[in-house]
């Protein structure tokens, strides 16, 4: 699929961007032949109803938007964004080599079941390194703040 052939105007009469499950919805039908649902949910990994719930509305979880990316070949933060689950432009460190890093290996996983568990394992593997990093930094703020003396009692 090419990126550019996904980068389509947004609807021109108007400033409101495409609603992700349109989005998806086109995404899924741009593939020659058109896959269908269950086509599309085989090769990220979820099943048919989920599709047809997201292209109904139903706001998708990163996990879905990131499948969306390595299968497509789309940076992380544009189906983010997208999704509506960051806002502006890339809002944290993933610069396109590391993302292209992680696609590579991404790829080594030739079934949707196989990548959608390592796509899982990654994310509880970095949930956890966020929230010990997350812990360090709130320990070293406190530490670092001078200690307040109470005035003894008497």
């Amino acid at each position: 699929m090419n990126f550019l052939m996904l980068i389509t105007l947004e609807n021109v009469n108007s400033f409101e961007p495409e609603p992700f499950g349109e989005w998806m919805k086109s995404l899924r039908e741009a593939h020659k032949p058109p896959w269908t649902q269950e086509e599309m949910g085989e090769q990220l990994g979820f099943d048919q109803a989920m599709i047809s719930k997201i292209e109904k509305g139903l706001k998708p979880s990163g996990d879905f938007c990131i499948a969306v990316a390595v299968h497509e070949g789309l940076p992380f933060d544009f189906v983010l964004r997208k999704a509506g689950l960051i806002e502006g432009g890339n809002t944290d460190a993933t610069t396109t080599e590391e993302e292209a890093m992680l696609q590579r290996s991404l790829k080594r996983f030739k079934s949707p079941e196989a990548r959608a568990r390592a796509i899982a394992a990654a994310m509880a593997v970095l949930d956890s390194l966020a929230e010990t990093e997350s812990k360090d930094q709130r320990a070293s703020a406190t530490a670092s703040r001078p200690a307040t003396r109470r005035p003894a009692a008497g």
